[in-house]
C-alpha cells in the first residue's frame, strides 16, 4: 500500500461493496473513487460480520485508484476494528482528516482519533432511518453514539435537504450542515446505445421492500392502465424481500405476462443499457434519502414519474417529468397512461444537463474542497 503526500482521508462505512453482497455502499465507493480521481489519498476501512467462522479473514485491495481494507469477522466487533485498524495504521498510516459513512458503531474510531490525536472528520449520512415511516433511529446505544459523533464532527453532509431535516428533528443538531451528491457513473454519460425496437417501455429499478419503495402501487397502476391498452412493457429491476410478494400480486390482477418483465438484480451497467432501451422511468417511493436512479434516468435522456421524495423536489420540473402524490396507484395510472404518449415531447438536453453535476468529475472537486477546508 503506498504513501504519498496528498490529502489522505480515512473512510468508515456502515454499507460496502463486499462479498455478500455486491451492491452495498456502491454510493460510497463512488465518493471514494471520486476523491481518488481529483488527487486524493483515500483508504476504506470496512468491517463485516462474517457468516462463517472459518470466513473470517482481514485482506486488501485497490478499486479504481482506492485502497480497501476488509474485515471479516466473528466475535468481537471493537477486536475486529483494532485489527483493522492495525492495519491501516503500518501499512498506509496516519489519515489528515476521516470520513464517516453512515452513524453506526463505526463512529468510534473517527471520534477517538480526533479525541486522541487531534484528527478532525465529517458525516457523509445516506440512511433513512431517521424517516418517521421508518422509525429504525432508536435504541439508547445507538442515539448517544449518533449524538457524540455529531456533536464532535467537523460538519454533516447529507445526501438530500429533507435527510438534514429528519436528522435534526431527531436532535442531531450542528452548526454546519451541508449537502451532497451522490455520484453517476462514467458509463451513464458515454453510453450510446439505440434504442432497437418501437415498443413503448418504461423501467423500475429498486430493492423490492415494499414498505419504502411501494412497488405493489407500481404492480396496481399497470392493472387500471391495461384496461385500456396494452401496448407497452414494464421492467422491473431488483431483488428484495418483497419480490415474490409483489411479483404474485402481478398474477392476482391477472395482468398479462408479456407486459412485465422482472429482470432479478443487475449490475450498474446492465442498468444503463435498460434506462437506454426504454422511454421514461417509474419512482413511486414512499421516502427516499436521495434517489439517485432518478438522476440516472435524466443522464440517459429518460423522463421520470416519481413521487415528492429525497432528491425528486430539487430536480424535477415539468421540464423533466412529473411529480405525483404518493399512495394513489390511480393517480399513476393516469399519469403512466398520459407518459406513454407523451415520454418524447420532454428535453432530452436538458434532462442530461441536471444530471452533469452528479458526475465523479464534479462530485470529486467538491469532496477535495471540503477536504481542503477541514483539514485547514
Amino acid at each position: 500500500m503506498e504513501k504519498d503526500a496528498s490529502i489522505k482521508v480515512l473512510y468508515l462505512s456502515e454499507w460496502y461493496p463486499n462479498r455478500y453482497d455486491s451492491a452495498s455502499g456502491r454510493f460510497v465507493r463512488g465518493h471514494a473513487i471520486s476523491a481518488v480521481r481529483q488527487g486524493v489519498n483515500v483508504c476504506v476501512l470496512y468491517l463485516c460480520k462474517a457468516l462463517q467462522k472459518d470466513s473470517a479473514t482481514l485482506f486488501y485491495q485497490e478499486t479504481e485508484g482506492v485502497k480497501e481494507v476488509y474485515t471479516y469477522y466473528h466475535g468481537s466487533y471493537l477486536a475486529a476494528l483494532a485489527k483493522g485498524w492495525k492495519y491501516v495504521k503500518q501499512h498506509w498510516g496516519m489519515p489528515d482528516l476521516c470520513q464517516l459513512n453512515v452513524i453506526t458503531k463505526n463512529a468510534i474510531l473517527p471520534i477517538w482519533l480526533k479525541k486522541r490525536y487531534k484528527i478532525p472528520y465529517i458525516i457523509v449520512e445516506h440512511w433513512t432511518g431517521y424517516y418517521p415511516e421508518s422509525g429504525a433511529y432508536k435504541g439508547i446505544l445507538h442515539k448517544t453514539i449518533a449524538q457524540q459523533a455529531v456533536k464532535n464532527a467537523q460538519m454533516v453532509l447529507t445526501v438530500s435537504s429533507e435527510l438534514a431535516h429528519y436528522m435534526q428533528q431527531c436532535g442531531l443538531t450542528h452548526p454546519d450542515y451541508r449537502l451532497i451528491k451522490n455520484v453517476v457513473y462514467d458509463f451513464f454519460f458515454t453510453t450510446k446505445a439505440v434504442k432497437k425496437d418501437n415498443l413503448k417501455r418504461f423501467l423500475h429499478v429498486s430493492y423490492f421492500d415494499d414498505a419504502h419503495k411501494n412497488v405493489s402501487d407500481i404492480v396496481r397502476a399497470i392493472a387500471i392502465v391495461t384496461q385500456s391498452r396494452r401496448d407497452f412493457e414494464c421492467i422491473m429491476v431488483g431483488n428484495g424481500e418483497d419480490r415474490e410478494k409483489v411479483m404474485q400480486l402481478a398474477r392476482d390482477l391477472q395482468i398479462p405476462q408479456q407486459l412485465i418483465r422482472w429482470t432479478g438484480e443487475l449490475n450498474p451497467q446492465q442498468t444503463c443499457d435498460l434506462f437506454y432501451q426504454s422511454d421514461f422511468f417509474v419512482f413511486y417511493s414512499n421516502y427516499e434519502t436521495a434517489g439517485i436512479v432518478l438522476t440516472e434516468s435524466l443522464i440517459c435522456g429518460k423522463p421520470v414519474i416519481t413521487t415528492p421524495v429525497g432528491i425528486a423536489p430539487d430536480i424535477i420540473t415539468n421540464e423533466v417529468g412529473r411529480i405525483i402524490p404518493k399512495r394513489q396507484p390511480n393517480e399513476l395510472a393516469l399519469t403512466i397512461h398520459w407518459m406513454l404518449d407523451h415520454y418524447m415531447d420532454f428535453d432530452t438536453e436538458k434532462m442530461r444537463s441536471i444530471g452533469q453535476q452528479y458526475s465523479l468529475e464534479n462530485v470529486g472537486n467538491y469532496l477535495l474542497d471540503i477536504y481542503k477546508e477541514v483539514r485547514a
